[in-house]
């Protein structure tokens, strides 16, 4: 038999220590925004809020969700690495938090902008340049390749 364990499943030879842990918190985050985004149209409706803003609430989530994703992406190498998934989950608390005690449309299209949940399962989030820039690997000149700066 070629593999002696079946950690071959799921992750590739030579992946980072930290990135089975990484695979199961995305996977558990992944299980947990597929719920919300089936459940928060319907409880916003639940609220007595119309389709209408049930979607501009959906379109604003999406639309801040996407800069804060860009915004981490651009600053993550510039703070420590747990500091911003600290900050992150905070955040998603925060989030969830204000979608439970607010009832009114315009504070929930607030926290939509500004909040980490969105009805989309696409993982637009900013975990995503987090968990990339975590899974990284060290580039070295034994790995890098021919025409990367490291071999100069």
């Amino acid at each position: 038999m070629p593999f002696k364990s079946k950690k071959w499943l799921l992750l590739p030879p030579g992946a980072a220590p930290q990135a089975r842990l990484v695979l199961w918190v995305r996977g558990l985050r992944a299980f947990g925004d597929g719920y919300v985004s089936l459940i928060l149209p319907f409880y916003l409706s639940i609220l007595g809020l119309d389709p209408f803003f049930v979607g501009l609430i959906a379109t604003a989530s999406l639309l801040g969700s996407g800069v804060i994703t860009l915004g981490v992406g651009l600053v993550a190498n510039r703070f420590r690495l747990r500091s911003l998934l600290l900050a992150a989950t905070a955040m998603t608390v925060a989030t969830g938090a204000g979608y439970a005690v607010f009832t009114d449309f315009w504070p929930l299209l607030i926290i939509a902008v500004i909040g980490t949940l969105n009805p989309s399962m696409g993982h637009s989030a900013m975990y995503l340049p987090l968990e990339h820039t975590l899974l990284r690997a060290p580039l070295t000149i034994a790995t890098a390749p021919p025409s990367s700066p490291a071999t100069a």
